[in-house]
């Protein structure tokens, strides 16, 4: 048999041979390094981009967030009275309540009146947006109101149209309150009637202490809403940061000089080199299985009772899922995932740079978040080597299918006390004022918060509906936390123990699975192939007799011509040039293969053999002493069923 040499190349002083399937599937990269020398870039690259994530991070909190929060902080104080006592508002927006037409027309006074003698009132220096002959641009007011109905009109209920107008007014320092002076009090009362909605917006400027410095616009909106009814108008103030209008004519050359700018582009490289790299090792995987897969399917083909398929792994390979499984890692498909939303999120950023927007919307934070998300989650699968870091990634594995079956079964019920709650006690209690403030009232309650003030905000003291708040509110915690919450806590620690034993992840563990299988080196051979294109010679694999042609071959008759026939078929068939038989203590014949014959294949055939080879006695050592002691108990048995009969 001629021998083949391995293709080996140089790297840095080290001869880098080809790694063999076998430790390919189932060495750590830092395995892989210290045996092979294979360095792994994919782990390295990912590290450069968790860097540049984190620097990314760094200059986007350490002057954007703070000064973001301080100025929509201080716009609020200034242009909504009222915002200081309901900071903690239930939806997280800078909103406050007015109750009165007086009220209302009041407050859009003193907000136009807060825009021109802003900077006498606040610290540092804004500016505004001016008209030609450098005056300061007006606040515009946009009034939606009901076109053809008016609720106070009886008569009008039954044909009521709820299509609205809009109206434009310039709110400017001489006129505060626009369309509402000089307005009766009938006037007014007709004006609510009809009234939609309104929002009063402007502009202000400010210098953000970037390097180098940008002019930042803020969009000031209120918002009067009183969609709703009821007598209550909801103010929301919402400040929207944008880029000033006179930094869209910057060269495109000097803002590519800033440093967040050279980490983005960095950050778009090494996540193609990421995705180039994953790919081309998935691409190896696949060759790989399918050269395996074919080089089994071509064995077990050629003979359906060769030595590969009397192999005890065999079953490995006819169960599809885990062969496939030793060759599929998930983290793969998480790898190029976290690098494509790397590079979505710095060409969208560079994008709006290069046009002049350099502020950060919401947009580019979502993308950044779970870009950062994405590439630390992807780090975590080199702990899969090293199973006691690995403990929270194999619990959720266990546990997942077992805890969605879960919510699965007990979301209905939960949904049913949400509404219930929204019905029951909407509109009377904040807590369950929407279907989603149900939800996230109950969930609070759930994991054990605001227990004692869901109790109070919807008990109250009218007989029928108290009873059925207290009931609803103890079956509630009844069912959801002695209960549910129990379970849910008892799959975790179920799933944490299971964890526990398991050595290695299913894709790691079917590897070795497949290890197992190519202890004789073939499909490694085959791995070979792919990696140096040398082939190998097939080996002849013989068949071993069936059940007929060993009840012919040692059957009385044919034992009686010949008592060498049982050496002679059994170096026939077993593939051995030098049988010889000895007797052992146990009285019965042993043989012992001369050749290479595989030690496991010789213990099954001689048990296999055992069931049709007749007892030879010790004292017997005459073949023809053999056949006569076997023709006697045939005759024994002979007799013993016709006395039965």
């Amino acid at each position: 048999m001629t021998t083949n040499q391995e293709k080996t190349t140089t790297f840095c002083g080290f001869k880098l041979k080809p790694i063999p399937p076998k430790d390919y599937l189932t060495l750590s990269p830092w395995a892989k390094l210290i045996k092979y020398h294979r360095i792994p870039y994919k782990f390295l690259f990912r590290v450069t981009i968790f860097a540049l994530l984190t620097a990314q991070v760094i200059y986007r909190t350490k002057h954007q967030i703070p000064f973001i929060s301080n100025t929509e902080s201080m716009l609020a104080e200034v242009f909504l009275p009222g915002y200081s006592s309901y900071f903690d508002t239930m939806d997280g927006e800078l909103e406050f309540t007015v109750t009165s037409s007086h009220d209302f027309i009041q407050l859009i006074g003193d907000i136009v009146e807060q825009y021109f003698t802003f900077n006498s009132t606040v610290v540092g220096f804004f500016d505004f947006p001016r008209n030609y002959n450098g005056s300061i641009k007006c606040p515009t007011l946009t009034i939606s109101q009901y076109s053809k109905s008016k609720f106070n009109d009886i008569s009008t209920l039954g044909r009521r149209n709820l299509e609205t107008t809009e109206e434009k007014y310039i709110l400017c320092e001489s006129n505060p309150i626009g369309p509402f002076a000089n307005k009766s009090n009938s006037e007014m009362m007709d004006f609510m009637s009809t009234f939609h909605s309104a929002y009063l917006s402007f502009y202000i400027m400010e210098l953000f202490p970037a390097n180098p410095p940008v002019c930042t616009s803020w969009e000031v909106k209120t918002s009067f809403n009183y969609i709703s009814r009821g007598g209550v108008i909801y103010v929301t103030l919402e400040p929207i940061i944008g880029q000033c209008s006179s930094s869209f004519n910057m060269p495109m050359r000097i803002q590519f000089k800033t440093s967040i700018v050279l980490i983005g582009f960095f950050i778009i490289v090494f996540s193609a080199l990421n995705v180039i790299l994953t790919l081309r090792t998935v691409i190896h995987e696949y060759k790989l299985y399918k050269q395996t897969k074919f080089f089994y399917e071509e064995s077990v083909k050629n003979s359906s009772k060769s030595q590969l398929s009397s192999e005890p792994n065999n079953t490995f390979f006819r169960n599809k899922s885990e062969f496939r499984l030793a060759f599929f890692d998930f983290w793969h498909v998480f790898s190029m995932l976290s690098s494509l939303v790397n590079i979505a999120s710095e060409i969208y950023f560079l994008l709006r740079y290069a046009g002049g927007n350099e502020q950060s919307s919401y947009t580019d934070n979502i993308f950044l978040g779970i870009a950062c998300l994405l590439t630390l989650g992807s780090m975590t699968g080199y702990f899969q080597w090293s199973p006691k870091f690995y403990f929270m990634i194999l619990t959720l594995r266990q546990a997942i299918p077992h805890v969605l079956r879960h919510l699965l079964g007990t979301f209905p019920i939960f949904m049913g006390y949400a509404f219930m709650g929204t019905i029951l006690f909407g509109n009377y209690s904040q807590y369950f004022a929407t279907i989603d403030q149900s939800f996230l009232t109950l969930f609070a309650v759930l994991n054990g918060d605001v227990i004692r003030d869901t109790f109070n905000r919807t008990y109250r003291k009218s007989g029928l509906l108290a009873v059925v708040a207290r009931i609803y509110v103890y079956t509630f915690i009844c069912i959801f936390m002695y209960v549910w919450l129990n379970i849910f806590i008892t799959i975790i620690e179920a799933s944490y123990i299971r964890a526990e034993k398991q050595r290695r992840p299913k894709h790691l563990e079917a590897r070795h699975q497949l290890k197992k299988f190519i202890m004789d080196d073939k499909i490694e051979k085959a791995g070979i192939e792919i990696q140096t294109g040398q082939e190998f010679p097939k080996q002849e694999i013989k068949d071993l007799p069936s059940d007929s042609e060993l009840e012919h071959i040692f059957s009385d008759e044919e034992i009686s011509k010949n008592p060498d026939l049982i050496q002679k078929h059994l170096s026939q068939f077993l593939g051995s040039d030098q049988l010889s038989f000895s007797q052992s203590d146990s009285d019965s014949y042993s043989f012992s293969d001369a050749d290479d014959f595989n030690k496991q294949n010789t213990v099954k055939s001689k048990k296999k053999d055992e069931q049709y080879l007749p007892k030879i006695s010790s004292t017997d050592s005459d073949p023809n002493s053999f056949i006569d002691e076997n023709q006697k108990q045939n005759k024994n048995k002979n007799n013993e069923n016709t006395n039965q009969n």
